[in-house]
């Protein structure tokens, strides 16, 4: 998973932290390739995030726009 990880820490937190602190983020919306990778959205979530998290909806889905893409978010 260190791809994901690491899409997550170089693209998806600078956007959010763009717009406010990630404590301004109330809802987030995953769509993913493979179960698994659900997994490792819920523990960066947790870790990037903190209580209260914000509310997360999650959707395994057959593929996305670009083929390399593991999550869009």
């Amino acid at each position: 998973m260190d791809k994901f990880e690491a899409t997550y820490q170089k693209k998806v937190v600078p956007i959010l932290k763009k717009r406010g602190s990630l404590k301004d983020i109330v809802k987030l919306n995953a769509y993913v390739t493979r179960r698994e990778h659900y997994e490792v959205f819920r523990k960066l979530r947790r870790e990037y995030f903190g209580a209260p998290f914000p509310a997360a909806t999650g959707m395994v889905v057959a593929g996305l726009l670009d083929l390399d893409w593991l999550v869009e978010i």
